[in-house]
């Protein structure tokens, strides 16, 4: 068969199939199907059929989609009862990531559209949420010369309070925020060790960083910030350790604090890791 009849035969072929999403495709003369240029979908090639294996690779393609199209069933279940959509952030940035990277034909470009509906609405929502802690973490850094010890003891725990119920953050940005709201109260307690060390206060001070360090501990058990939370658990005797002696039935009291958060940490680090493996052994046999 000469090349110009089976171009014409391949059109034929295309202009009689029917499939939903098939506008946002395109078969050129010499078989190569495309993707269309469909924002926020990119052009780009899909395969190249010829007129002997149009049939089976077109299904071949149409098969793919579906584990996506199910993949996305499911992620509208879970928008549409999820109480804070802001966690859902790193399941929608994958499926964009997946939809823009996949070989497959089928409606695209609703999918797409609905995706990027959503990552619009969490980015704002987030960047809110960023605004709000950076604030939080202003004011803290402003506290840190301050020498009214005990309001402003009690005004770093507020702070912490609040940036706890600021709301969800990517954890880049969550950490970095964290990582700089943990050195301005650590700055304030060393000039506040630093001006007690003159007086017989030693034991209060102490109690007041071992509170700090089991609060810190409670709130890293509840994380998703593994390595952070391990390296801190990994030194926390040390850490217990330079503090230095406080009330005993107080020490103990913070001891075992700092025991259940750990162990609370670690099993749900594990749990993490064996849902991961889990979920990889299964994209694996996908």
């Amino acid at each position: 068969m000469a090349a110009a009849e089976l171009h014409t035969d391949l059109q034929q072929w295309w202009a009689a199939q029917e499939f939903e999403g098939k506008e946002i495709y395109s078969l050129s003369e010499d078989g190569t199907l495309s993707l269309i240029d469909a924002p926020p979908l990119k052009a780009r090639k899909i395969t190249t059929l010829t007129l002997e294996d149009a049939d089976l690779t077109l299904a071949t393609l149409r098969d793919k989609f579906t584990p996506l199209h199910e993949e996305m069933v499911a992620l509208m279940v879970e928008w549409k009862t999820v109480p804070d959509k802001l966690t859902l952030d790193r399941k929608i940035t994958q499926q964009m990531e997946n939809i823009a990277s996949t070989y497959a034909i089928g409606n695209l470009l609703e999918i797409a559209q609905t995706l990027e509906e959503w990552h619009k609405e969490i980015t704002t929502a987030i960047d809110a949420n960023y605004e709000a802690k950076l604030e939080i973490v202003a004011k803290a850094v402003a506290l840190i010369d301050n020498t009214n010890w005990k309001e402003t003891t009690q005004a770093f725990k507020d702070l912490s309070d609040q940036y706890k119920v600021a709301g969800y953050l990517d954890r880049e940005r969550n950490e970095a925020l964290l990582n700089r709201l943990e050195d301005a109260r650590a700055s304030f307690y060393e000039k506040k060790k630093a001006h007690f060390e003159s007086e017989d206060t030693d034991l209060m001070l102490n109690l007041d960083l071992k509170i700090e360090l089991a609060e810190k501990a409670e709130r890293l058990a509840q994380a998703e910030s593994w390595k952070q939370g391990t390296e801190f658990f990994l030194s926390v005797v040390e850490e217990w350790k330079k503090i230095g002696r406080t009330l005993p039935k107080k020490n103990e009291e913070l001891w075992q604090r700092i025991m259940t958060a750990k162990n609370n940490f670690f099993d749900r680090k594990k749990e993490f890791l064996n849902a991961q493996k889990i979920e990889q052994e299964a994209n694996l046999r996908a």
